[in-house]
């Protein structure tokens, strides 16, 4: 029992950084200034991380991760949603 907390402590901790890394990915993306018709704008993001430790097929993986983004861009766009595996 204290193994499987320690690997699951171990898989959110993985998810907690892979979603601060894109993070930190998605607030440097949107500082770039880009110009077009003598109009200047930025560009944000919204991206969905999942978890591969479970065995399930890529396409179930992707699956997780598209819903994780559609959740983030219907919640405001522009930020980073973990996937759910309990889907």
């Amino acid at each position: 029992m204290i193994l499987s907390c320690i690997i699951a402590i171990s898989i959110i901790q993985c998810l907690l950084v892979a979603r601060a890394v894109l993070e930190k990915i998605r607030v440097a993306f949107n500082k770039i200034l880009h110009v077009a018709e003598q109009e200047e704008f930025s560009v944000g993001f919204s991206g969905g991380v999942a978890d591969s430790s479970q065995s399930m097929n890529a396409e179930d993986l992707l699956a997780i991760a598209d819903a994780a983004l559609y959740r983030a861009k219907h919640s405001g766009k522009n930020q980073i949603v973990l996937g759910d595996t309990t889907q």
